[in-house]
């Protein structure tokens, strides 16, 4: 590999591990490097001559060989954007505030009606547009989760903490298919994590090589049914790809948005930088995480969308669901009654004019 003792071993004595001067860093053995070459080339090798055994125990068909994250060898990812610190230079849009994130202060009296009440349910449908105020453009939103909880200061205090969460989910289905779905949508409850699936790059797939590498075949969205049993008659599709990345040194964990490898395709999409794809110029897709804090959320562009959809007899969906619940802090116990807990759902649709349309509604569960 071209290590020779001739060349490197005076200097790896001088300058590498217990040999190093006490004033000088310490330098890594330049024949580690080599060593890692030819690791990486005898795997490769293998790769080509060789195939798997496959291991019961394992998520991955190692039968066959799909690319070196099977070796489990990627502990980080370089190609994910840094997130933007407050001192940067970047324009960053100027979106309006649309996320439900405080609870009003409430006496004991007011937190048993707050569970109870529709009123105190956001209006999702001012939710999912999002505006633009520096382009006055218009963004649709395509996934997010919110939750908020208030616990009382004082441990004696007869007050109970609130909860509320609620999970947005999108897809597209065939407009055809709209009407079939509109009522067991606004009557189904939609707050499940799994309602929707979404493909996720499994921790290994790095953020800048996707879709441009064809390695990854669970990364391509397929048609898929409804788990509720009430809505499975329908198909659907996603328009969202997960990634996220664990660094294995670290508690640590990164999350973002991207289009599916079709949105991507159809659209002419390309990717620009701090999660945003554009397309003649113009952002088109976006996650506000790279650039602000909070949690992961998908943004698209409403026009764009709205073309598209219509251009291909398509309608988007959106599936929201959530909960407000209230329990005693002092016992640890959540008593899932009909005074102490709600659930609601949302159904809403893009109609063909790009006007929202649905219903939201608010039930009392006394069946838990």
């Amino acid at each position: 590999m071209g290590w020779k003792k001739e060349l490197f071993s005076g200097f790896e004595e001088m300058y590498c591990n217990e040999f190093r001067p006490p004033y000088q860093h310490n330098i890594e053995r330049i024949g580690k490097k080599y060593e890692r070459i030819a690791l990486a080339q005898l795997l490769a090798y293998i790769s080509e001559q060789y195939y798997f055994v496959p291991q019961n125990y394992d998520d991955v068909d190692d039968s066959v060989y799909k690319g070196i994250w099977q070796f489990n060898y990627r502990k980080i990812d370089l190609t994910f954007p840094p997130l933007i610190t407050s001192n940067s230079t970047k324009k960053l849009p100027q979106l309006t505030e649309y996320q439900y994130n405080s609870l009003p202060p409430m006496s004991l009296h007011d937190q048993q009606e707050w569970v109870q009440s529709n009123t105190t349910i956001p209006n999702f449908s001012k939710i999912i547009e999002i505006n633009d105020q520096a382009s006055n453009n218009s963004w649709l939103l395509l996934a997010d989760f919110q939750s908020v909880s208030d616990k009382p200061e004082d441990r004696d205090s007869e007050l109970l903490q609130s909860d509320f969460w609620y999970r947005i989910n999108s897809c597209i289905i065939k407009t055809s298919d709209l009407k079939d779905l509109i009522v067991p949508g606004e009557n189904a409850s939609l707050m499940a994590p799994d309602l929707i699936y979404i493909p996720n790059n499994m921790h290994q797939a790095y953020f800048s090589e996707y879709p441009y590498r064809n390695l990854y075949p669970e990364l391509i969205t397929q048609p898929q049914t409804f788990e509720n049993k009430s809505m499975s008659k329908v198909t659907y599709e996603s328009l969202l790809r997960e990634y996220s990345w664990e660094y294995s040194d670290q508690a640590t964990e990164t999350q973002a948005y991207q289009p599916s490898r079709k949105l991507i395709q159809d659209l002419n999409l390309t990717y620009g930088e701090y999660g945003e794809w554009k397309s003649d110029y113009q952002v088109v897709f976006c996650d506000p995480h790279l650039w602000e804090q909070g949690r992961s959320r998908a943004l698209c562009s409403k026009k764009a969308l709205a073309n598209y959809l219509k251009e291909n007899n398509l309608s988007l969906i959106w599936l929201i669901g959530g909960e407000k619940r209230l329990f005693n802090p002092r016992k640890y116990l959540l008593s899932r009654s009909k005074l102490n807990y709600s659930e609601f759902s949302a159904f809403y649709y893009l109609d063909e004019f790009g006007a929202i349309k649905g219903t939201q509604n608010s039930n009392i569960d006394e069946t838990n």
